[in-house]
Order: C-alpha cells, then structure tokens, then sequence
C-alpha cells in the first residue's frame, strides 16, 4: 500500500466532505438538528477516500471505473440510510470517487 497515496485519498475525501456538508446544510434547513446526520455524510466521504486511497488499478481507465463504483457503492449506502432522501448526495458521490482518484493517482505520482 502507498501511504502517500492514501494520505491523498483521506484528505481529498475528507475535503470532499466538506463541500458536501455545505450543500447538505443547505437541503437540510441549516445545521441546527442536523450534526449528527452531516457528521455522518462528512464521514462517509471521508471513507470513501480512505477506500480509494488504499487501492491501486495500474490501467487508468479500470481505475476510474472502480472509483465510480466505489462512489455509486458509498452513495448508495448513504442514500439508504438517509431514508432514500437525498439523491443529490448519492449522485454526487461517484464524481467524488473520481476527484479522489485523481488527486491520489496525482500525488502518489509526483512524490
């Protein structure tokens, strides 16, 4: 396992999460009520890049097809358990994995 490249995944992923938290705060009605259920979406982009970082695909193209189903997986484990309530964040999810893979192919390569 390349560290750096896990590194990489964990940071793009938590950052990930943060953008997706301001969306989310916005759907939601704001964060009062709320901490809990973005922790929970914060975390869950978190792991995904913890999942991507963690994996290596030499083909480029198999790579960014395993990000996407990794985003769909993680998506989807979200979107269930929001009550099948937010199809933004489930959708969003699989252009995360793909901007995860990148940044972590991007870094473990110059380093």
């Amino acid at each position: 396992m390349n560290k750096k490249r896990l590194l990489a995944g964990a940071i793009s992923g938590a950052l990930m999460g943060v953008i997706c938290l301001i969306g989310a705060s916005q759907r939601a009605g704001g964060w009062a009520g709320n901490e809990w259920m973005l922790f929970g979406l914060w975390f869950n982009r978190l792991l995904l890049g913890l999942i991507i970082g963690s994996i290596f695909v030499p083909n480029i193209v198999k790579r960014f097809i395993v990000a996407v189903l990794w985003g769909l997986a993680m998506g989807l484990a979200w979107y269930v358990s929001s009550g099948m309530h937010d199809l933004a964040a489930f959708l969003i999810t699989m252009l995360y994995g793909i901007i995860i893979e990148s940044a972590a192919s991007g870094y473990s390569r110059k380093t």
